[in-house]
């Protein structure tokens, strides 16, 4: 298996990497390739970065980690990340995974989307 790991520099994903390498995935660390069978964002702060690599593949289906929703962030009117958007994507992903069921309630609440979560604990 190939993944299109997209994250920011993060300590709370950088231990995956190791963890899926021991398990025979290969991971391409934000870069893709037309072979990749995932592409597996965590969260919105890439959200340009994803974009561009579902445009150029939009066959390869897209999982997000979504480590938290709180509702100060989704009111925030400085523009800081690009909600409607990033909803969009979620929309179009497999899964998407989430650390709580309080994730999982934001996840349908702003989105309507809480019956393709998962809950996968960080």
């Amino acid at each position: 298996m190939k993944i299109c790991l997209i994250t920011p520099q993060s300590q709370n994903v950088e231990p995956w990497i190791p963890v899926l390498q021991q398990k025979g995935v290969e991971v391409l660390l934000n870069e893709i390739s037309e072979d990749c069978d995932f592409i597996v964002c965590t969260g919105q702060a890439r959200l340009n970065l994803w974009k561009a690599a579902h445009e150029k593949f939009p066959h390869i289906p897209m999982i997000n980690y979504t480590w938290d929703f709180y509702e100060w962030t989704w009111k925030d009117q400085r523009g800081i990340y690009d909600w409607k958007g990033y909803g969009e994507y979620l929309q179009k992903c497999v899964e998407l995974w989430c650390p709580s069921e309080e994730v999982v309630k934001r996840m349908e609440e702003y989105f309507g989307i809480s019956d393709k979560c998962k809950i996968i604990l960080t």
